[in-house]
């Protein structure tokens, strides 16, 4: 079902996300936001959070067609709980977008690279990849997160 995205200054986007338990991704709750995840993502969005569906989950969607990152299957990765363990010391700069703030685009210093870990929507643990931050996923994963 497509959702309403949420728009800067909602109380839901400042409020920290709840980690979902492992044993619960499979759970029908969860499946439902990462289905509304799914169809809510607009053509010209490469990312989607939770939160931006108002729903107060550590879980993002990555349009990953035009990446590198080939851990999934597919056009599209969610990414549960995910996490940087590790980010380099330089940093590089490219602007950035959110639908949750339509129109308004802004010049973003972030790690050149990240060392990230996560779990994909059917449960499968992914620990310690390592993404360039030229990679779109790097970008996603420092945006949404």
């Amino acid at each position: 079902m497509k959702h309403k995205i949420i728009q800067f200054g909602h109380p839901t986007l400042r409020q920290n996300s709840a980690e979902v338990p492992e044993a619960c991704i499979a759970s029908t709750e969860i499946q439902d936001v990462i289905q509304t995840l799914k169809t809510t993502l607009p053509d010209n969005g490469i990312g989607l959070a939770a939160p931006q569906i108002n729903q107060p989950w550590r879980i993002f969607l990555a349009d990953i067609s035009n990446t590198d990152w080939s851990q999934s299957a597919g056009r599209l990765s969610i990414c549960v709980n995910p996490e940087v363990t590790q980010a380099s010391q330089n940093l590089v700069s490219d602007w950035e977008g959110c639908l949750s703030a339509p129109g308004l685009w802004g010049k973003v210093a972030r790690p050149e690279s990240v060392v990230v870990s996560f779990t994909d929507e059917f449960g499968n643990r992914y620990n310690d990849i390592e993404l360039p931050v030229a990679v779109t996923a790097a970008y996603l994963l420092l945006n949404e997160n």
